[in-house]
């Protein structure tokens, strides 16, 4: 399950799942729950408290969830609109965005590992 921090969901992005973000671990009780990983949101937020004056844009299932939503921010990116792009997969099907002069990329293997048995999983970092 991964968190959506802005409608405090759980969803899965495999088969559709999701249930409100429990305040408390529902096997033991335990409120210390804690979100853990790098997910496009959590990357957003690090940057702009970084970066305080740059125009982030943040391209995932959930920014994006319509095509024309997706069209109407690739076309502010082209047009130069952002200073900083934070995506998943999804920005690297045939996309080219000319006046973009850095592109970086943490984990991206994750999408494959996770798939994989063993101890593997979303609080693991490779």
């Amino acid at each position: 399950m991964v968190v959506h921090a802005a409608d405090r969901r759980l969803r899965c992005h495999h088969c559709g799942a999701e249930s409100a973000i429990p305040r408390a671990c529902p096997t033991c009780g335990n409120v210390d729950l804690k979100p853990v990983g790098r997910g496009t949101q959590r990357v957003e937020e690090t940057l702009a408290a970084r970066f305080p004056e740059a125009r982030i844009v943040r391209i995932d299932r959930d920014s994006a969830a319509r095509r024309a939503e997706l069209t109407r921010v690739l076309e502010s990116v082209h047009r130069g609109e952002a200073d900083i792009l934070v995506g998943t997969q999804l920005l690297a099907k045939g996309h080219d965005f000319p006046k973009l002069t850095l592109v970086a990329s943490e984990y991206g293997h994750r999408a494959a590992l996770d798939r994989l048995p063993g101890p593997r999983n979303a609080s693991s970092p490779c």
